[in-house]
């Protein structure tokens, strides 16, 4: 189970090696020699010498020694260009590739014979050849060394394995792009988690940041993660949710013993795509769940997505009061009320920027009236790796998060991170952990059967919910 994670995890190398094995196969196609060597037929013939004169009654037979050395010097003269070219115009035929890349030349020494091996389409076909390429041998032998070889019997024919090397290029590409998907899956769980450089579970995060895991997010399907996923909207009674519980209650109880309950909480990450703007967004429902009222504040002003499945349009926002002369006077009247009670949206704005300075000089203006508004705020900040002023919205903060994603942030990025917030003098309350697990593999025992069937199912609520506290709507309630 841990390797068929470490592959999931590393899609990417299966599918690199699998394109690299099917680019590979079809640039590399096969010659005239190789498509023959592994086509269906093979023939040899066998060449030893002939008596002196032609006549074998009254020749005297020659020395072994000296027989086999006129064997050797007969089998590298049978293997030059020179004799394919005999052999062609004997067979009225243009080209001599046809015998260069079909035969083989080979010395037994045990027999006293040079063989001659062909490799072509069919054993029929073979036959012909080696018994033509044989003649045309002995010939040129004869002419160039006066030493005269026959031929023995007939060219034995012998059937070999079918298309080792396919021609067509399709088949080239799914034979290397198989090889290369068995390659990938080979490497990709071969390498155990955390040999990668990168963070993988709670362990290493918290030697990374030195700070304490205060929840492990489990991971959710794409489609909800990158629509804007609310788990309190849409399984109320599900994993996920139960996570972000489990967040709120370590954030305010971590508050409560140094210096009182959060009232400016900062969700940071060192790198994009970390699952920041979801635990902002996911945060902010759990604390509205406990009756408090809740303001977001999207300070991502690079790729802002904190009003993603919240039901809000983007309209004037935080770019918009950071450009006028009192930042803090219009802010109940740009916030928006979101689908989740309790929870109020100050979205990015119309600007989409900003000017450099206006975030340290503006931002304590509209937070020091947001701390009048509402109970808390979670402000949705830029990552630190990616803006530099991302930190003049963590100093004004009670309390930062860091969001790491399972198998996605490097241990030098966390490096990177720890260092920065520490020369800072930023105060981190903790990491938040992010689909190390799946959602669906640990259950709530407390709020859900565990033996009704389906009770896990989306849309569907296992139990009945207490409604959403009248408090958060109403009047603050400060822990």
């Amino acid at each position: 189970m841990r390797g068929l994670r470490s592959v999931v995890r590393r899609w990417w190398v299966v599918v690199v090696l699998a394109a690299l094995g099917a680019a590979l196969a079809a640039s590399s196609a096969p010659n005239a020699a190789e498509r023959l060597r592994h086509q269906a037929g093979s023939a040899t013939t066998e060449l030893v010498l002939s008596p002196a004169g032609g006549n074998a009654r009254t020749a005297q037979p020659a020395a072994p020694v000296q027989s086999m050395q006129q064997l050797e010097l007969a089998s590298r003269i049978a293997q030059q260009p020179e004799v394919a070219d005999v052999a062609a115009e004997q067979n009225l035929l243009t080209d001599a590739d046809l015998f260069a890349d079909a035969v083989t030349v080979g010395l037994d020494r045990a027999a006293g014979s040079v063989l001659i091996t062909a490799h072509t389409t069919s054993p029929d076909a073979a036959v012909e050849v080696a018994g033509a390429y044989a003649t045309a041998a002995a010939t040129y032998i004869a002419q160039t060394t006066g030493i005269q070889l026959r031929s023995i019997g007939v060219p034995v024919a012998a059937t070999g394995a079918e298309g080792m090397i396919p021609d067509d290029p399709a088949e080239r590409r799914a034979l290397g792009a198989l090889a290369g998907l068995g390659l990938g899956i080979l490497l990709a769980g071969a390498v155990p988690p955390g040999r990668d450089g990168r963070l993988h579970d709670r362990r290493t995060l918290e030697r990374a940041y030195a700070s304490p895991v205060l929840s492990e997010i489990p991971r959710t399907n794409g489609r909800a993660r990158y629509a804007g996923h609310v788990a309190f909207l849409t399984r109320p009674t599900g994993t996920v949710a139960e996570a972000y519980r489990i967040l709120r209650c370590a954030v305010l109880n971590r508050g409560r013993q140094d210096e009182g309950v959060p009232r400016i909480i900062a969700v940071t990450s060192p790198g994009r795509r970390d699952g920041r703007s979801s635990v902002a967004r996911n945060l902010a429902a759990a604390l509205a769940e406990s009756g408090r009222r809740v303001l977001l504040v999207d300070c991502d002003f690079g790729h802002p997505t904190a009003h993603y499945g919240v039901g809000i349009q983007p309209g004037t926002g935080l770019s918009d009061l950071l450009a006028g002369a009192d930042p803090g006077a219009r802010l109940a009247e740009v916030v928006q009320p979101a689908e989740t009670p309790g929870v109020q949206v100050l979205s990015i704005g119309t600007r989409g920027g900003r000017e450099p300075g206006q975030l340290a000089t503006g931002l304590p203006h509209v937070l020091a009236v947001a701390r009048r508004m509402v109970d808390v705020v979670v402000i949705d900040s830029e990552p630190l790796e990616c803006a530099g002023d991302a930190l003049d919205a963590l100093e004004m903060a009670d309390a930062v998060l860091i969001v790491a994603r399972s198998g996605r942030t490097s241990r030098a990025s966390a490096k990177r991170t720890a260092d920065l917030l520490d020369r800072c003098g930023t105060k981190v309350a903790g990491v938040v952990l992010i689909g190390h697990t799946r959602e669906g593999e640990a259950r709530t025992p407390y709020l859900v059967s565990r033996t009704e069937p389906g009770y896990d199912e989306p849309g569907r609520d296992a139990v009945l919910l207490p409604p959403w506290p009248q408090a958060a709507q109403n009047q603050p309630v400060l822990a």
